[in-house]
């Protein structure tokens, strides 16, 4: 059986760790639902790079701390897959990026396009 897969981005993160955020209730039962139905979510070092920078700077400085031990554990569980975005994958998102007129999206968005 081929378990179903779901690219989380950085609002996503963002939304499921503040509490403030605007979305916040919503991501949380996304998430819920996700789990429940065994989905493996998939995201990449950039975004969460991204992600404790922006959960730093908007929430605190534990959340943060808090988000990277619970994507470690959700990894080391296999809940969780991290796709490390090298120079091979850049190198090609940046080409999506910078050849497709119609793509409305931004690098990082190529860089899950160009690893699929």
């Amino acid at each position: 059986m081929t378990l179903e897969r779901v690219m989380v981005d950085t609002w996503a993160w963002l939304a499921l760790n503040d509490e403030d955020d605007a979305d916040h209730e919503l991501a949380e039962l996304t998430h819920q639902e996700l789990l429940d139905r065994s989905y493996v979510l998939v995201t990449t070092n950039f975004i969460l790079d991204e992600t404790y920078t922006l959960l730093r700077r908007r929430v605190s400085a534990r959340q943060a701390i808090q988000f990277g031990q619970d994507i470690q554990r959700a990894a080391e569980s296999g809940a969780l897959e991290l796709i490390t975005i090298g120079p091979e994958i850049e190198a090609e998102a940046r080409h999506i990026f910078e050849t497709l007129d119609v793509f409305q999206g931004g690098q990082a968005n190529c860089q899950r396009i160009g690893n699929e």
